[in-house]
């Protein structure tokens, strides 16, 4: 609360909260007597925490304040001994929790204090005097979320929906508003039980941990709400708990078909947990798309009194349908979130690409049961085309891998509180093998490690990569090699052998010389004397899974994770009234771009209305934050003219292209007027001057302010209190080749390669500029400036954004689209708009001008003429 009340970026509804509500000359150790904790029962608080199934717990000791909830001697007298509630909360909490259960007992302790002499020190440093240097999680320092740290927190809630390399954690909150207890709380304003599981599922699904904060009162309870939060969650983990806490993520995240499904894997690789997070309520039937099923699958629902589910084969060579009509939810354990434990599934050729067709009962009797009761159809099931699926991988597959990598020890563990320095990643001994998250493989010595960049839904029959390049499920499979320390090549991974009356056995992981030979069993011979037809059928099958086989794999991973990232191509109106200008507060004209807070609040350039608005979450009225609310234009400080560009700061200040008076203004949190950053309000090309100011962009590192300098067709540098810039991009006239720029409209500064993408409006095209290089590379569209239509080209493009994976997203604004570029690629994919069409329905747009992502990933879209903004969810 001290930050938004005497911060230094105070909110005016703390601030006017205070004043109503306390003297003025309160002061923030006034509230310490206040906090009694006279009803703390550390024996009650440790039950809870068995109930609801948590592994480890976790007191928040110190946090920035410096309240410390024991005795502590630095301490004195701002302490929960001295201050408050005379006693030592921590130790009696710790003996309980000990005493009482098998729980871990773990601290959240801040390193840094606002009041502390020597953090204040270290602050007027820049906290470059290294007084901290115990690094835990990834918020230890300025621009370190989501890079540096022993495990990711990225945000608060952060959950990405995909696999993600490092470990990391995701701390969310039952009160959707505040980690802390609330009064004045709504019960819309707390998460249900099905919310907490679906985050939980998600979470643990992609390699997370999941970290559940509540928030006691001042008296020491935690309040009913949460109480019977927790004990939900128990009583469901006491039915699906061995799909979450023995397990590790599979192959696949989520399923292909069905986005309200989501998957573990046993350690040993026996079962795969698919939990459904919905139940279908007008059918019998549960489709699954990933799992490659045998005549020996078996489909059991944890919480069930069936010993197994009925199911058939999907249409298509993979995925499966399972029977529901004979439960009877009433019955089951579980009232929200089922799991279906799968076993006997068979496992996926090297390349995902084998043909279950072949699974014939006459040629796998040796090796599977044949059960009578399974049908196999082969009636063809409709897939939605209203769904947009594009596969990511994270950024960091790209990059090499030491003999120091990780392993997850697949322990998903639970904590109630803050944060935690867990320990489910450890790390290896010099010699140990590079272990990946997704195979259970191991080495002592690499010299290669190929990563594929597979991007695919349904890689059902064998056929060419030539065919595959039309297929709008398939990308074709990339490998990619990186040199190790070591010196010997390892050749590891499940091996898929098959037996001989496959007539074939496939072992993926031999030289190429020996998967170029055949092994035929006598069995196989026989079987060909007895049906020739399906034994060519078989060698076809084996030729052409030779013939797709890349030659350069050196080595791979026994299983390849599958990250997919879709979106919802009907998007949600979530500010302005479709097709209707004005400038009430909850009416747009002709926004351009926009911005989020660390609280999701939207912030809007207004152009035609000479202002900003600001949208807090789930609000569709905004608050205007800069310029005049009645739309007013001017040209001094408290006026706007057609602002355009926008960035927010970690303090909610204000960066504003204003555009039609030629220069950047800064409004502070909270202000009235703006004070002059860059351009000095007349029209020029010299440094101190600008000529019709687009796009914004920050450079954390340094602070920079990088400017699209429209048309001065160049990309300018200025630093706070520097009244010229430098010239970084462009400034050589408008032209097409590679040491000019056309019209820019707006940049993305990407720190890990210390370079812009910049929208080259003019010439049609994306290029990234590195900073101190003269000339651009091309990035997305055509590189001699021509517009098209076609997935390889732009049209008047004017926005750009990359996600934490290095994935790129385009305003494609003369094509009325959103383009998706996965990372390293220049052929796009339409994820939100239709190419070419004009409209105002949920599905269109009237000239797309800019996006951005939240930290769920969900896409915003400045829809220009039709003065709103769309926001796709991410599923």
């Amino acid at each position: 609360m001290w930050w938004y009340w005497q911060g230094t970026n105070p909110h005016e509804d703390i601030i006017a909260y205070m004043k109503k509500n306390y003297p003025p000359d309160w002061t923030y150790a006034n509230f310490g007597p206040q906090f009694r904790a006279d009803l703390f029962d550390p024996n009650e608080w440790a039950d809870l925490f068995a109930a609801s199934g948590a592994k480890y717990v976790v007191l928040t000791s110190k946090h920035h304040e410096g309240y410390a909830m024991w005795p502590s001697t630095f301490n004195f007298n701002w302490n929960s001994m001295h201050v408050g509630p005379k006693r030592n909360l921590l130790g009696d909490l710790a003996a309980a929790i000990r005493n009482r259960t098998n729980l871990v007992f773990g601290l959240y302790y801040s390193l840094f204090e606002w009041f502390n002499p020597v953090y204040l020190q270290d602050k007027s440093n820049n906290f470059t005097t290294q007084y901290f240097p115990q690094v835990v999680n990834d918020r230890w320092g300025r621009d370190t979320p989501c890079k540096h740290g022993d495990f990711y927190t990225c945000a608060d809630r952060y959950n990405p929906g995909y696999l993600i390399e490092h470990k990391w954690e995701n701390a969310f909150t039952i009160d959707k508003i505040s980690w802390g207890y609330r009064p004045a709380a709504n019960i819309q304003d707390y998460m249900t039980i099905e919310e907490m599981l679906k985050e939980i599922v998600i979470t643990i699904s992609t390699g997370g941990n999941a970290l559940i904060n509540v928030g006691p009162n001042m008296y020491g309870k935690i309040s009913p709400i949460f109480q019977e939060r927790l004990r939900q969650m128990g009583s469901w983990l006491q039915v699906n708990g061995e799909a979450i806490y023995a397990t590790k993520p599979w192959k696949y995240q989520n399923d292909t078909i069905n986005p309200n499904v989501w998957y573990t894997s046993s350690k040993d690789n026996k079962f795969v947990y698919a939990f459904l997070l919905i139940w279908p309520k007008d059918s019998n039937e549960i489709i699954l798309g990933a799992p490659l099923s045998s005549p020996r699958t078996i489909v059991t629902l944890l919480g069930s009194s069936v010993d197994s589910v009925p199911w058939h084969i999907a249409s298509g060579d993979r995925g499966i349908v399972i029977d529901v009509s004979a439960i009877k939810l009433h019955l089951l354990q579980s009232e929200w979130t089922w799991t279906f434990k799968l076993e006997n599934l068979l496992p996926d050729d090297k390349y995902g690409i084998f043909n279950r067709s072949h699974l014939n009962n006459s040629s796998i009797d040796h090796h599977f049961e044949t059960f009578s009761n399974h049908n196999h159809s082969s009636i063809r099931k409709t897939r939605s085309k209203s769904i947009i699926h594009a596969t990511i991988r994270p950024l960091r597959t790209s990059h090499p891998i030491n003999n120091n990598s990780i392993q997850r020890n697949n322990n998903k563990l639970f904590s109630i509180s803050n944060i935690i320095n867990t320990d489910d990643y450890r790390d290896q001994s010099e010699n140990s093998s590079i272990i990946q998250k997704s195979s259970e493989f191991q080495t002592n010595s690499m010299n290669f490690v190929s990563v594929n960049k597979i991007h695919r839904h349904f890689l059902l029959q064998p056929q060419t990569f030539e065919n595959k390049r039309n297929d709008p499920y398939v990308t074709v499979s990339k490998i990619r090699k990186f040199r190790l320390k070591s010196s010997k090549v390892a050749h590891h991974a499940r091996k898929n052998v098959w037996s001989d009356n496959f007539n074939t056995t496939n072992d993926h992981h031999q030289d190429s010389k020996n998967n170029q030979k055949k092994l035929y069993s006598k069995q196989c011979l026989a079987a060909l004397i007895i049906s020739i037809l399906l034994v060519i059928a078989v060698i076809i099958t084996t030729l052409l899974i030779f013939l797709i086989k890349p030659q350069t794999t050196s080595t791979s991973t026994s299983s390849t994770k599958v990250a997919v990232l879709r979106w919802n191509t009907s998007g949600i109106t979530i500010a302005g009234i479709t097709t209707m200008s004005g400038n009430t507060s909850n009416q747009l004209n002709q926004p351009w771009d926009l911005a989020l807070d660390w609280s999701n609040a939207l912030y809007v350039t207004d152009q035609r209305n000479n202002r900003v608005q600001k949208f807090l979450m789930d609000m569709s009225t905004g608050t205007t934050v800069a310029g005049q609310a009645n739309a007013t234009g001017g040209l001094t400080l408290n006026y706007l003219r057609g602002p355009l560009g926008i960035i927010v700061d970690e303090n909610s200040n204000i960066y504003v292209s204003d555009n039609n008076n030629d220069r950047i203004v800064i409004w502070s949190n909270g202000a009235t007027s703006g004070s002059l950053f860059a351009g000095n309000g007349t029209t020029g090309n010299s440094i101190n001057q600008l000529d019709d100011p687009y796009g914004l962009a920050h450079d954390p590192n340094s602070d920079a302010i990088y400017i699209a300098d429209y048309n001065n067709h160049r990309i300018m540098r200025y630093f706070q209190n520097n009244s010229s810039g430098t010239l970084v991009a462009g400034g050589n006239g408008n032209g097409k080749n590679q040491t000019q720029l056309s019209l820019p409209t707006a940049i993305y500064f990407d720190s890990l390669s210390n370079s812009l993408l910049i929208v080259n409006t003019g010439a049609h095209n994306i290029v990234r500029w590195v900073l101190g290089e003269s000339s651009w590379t091309l990035v997305a569209g055509n590189i001699n400036g021509t517009a098209g239509i076609s997935s390889m080209h732009l049209k008047s493009p004017t926005d750009v954004t990359l996600d934490p994976m290095g994935n790129m997203y385009v305003a494609d604004r003369n094509n009325q689209r959103i383009q998706f570029y996965p990372v390293d690629e220049t052929n796009g994919t339409t994820i939100a708009g239709r190419t070419g069409i004009t409209g105002s329905n949920s599905t269109l747009f009237d000239t797309p001008s800019s996006i951005i992502l939240d930290n769920q990933l969900n896409l915003y879209v400045v829809d220009r003429f039709n003065h709103r903004i769309q926001k796709f969810l991410r599923y």
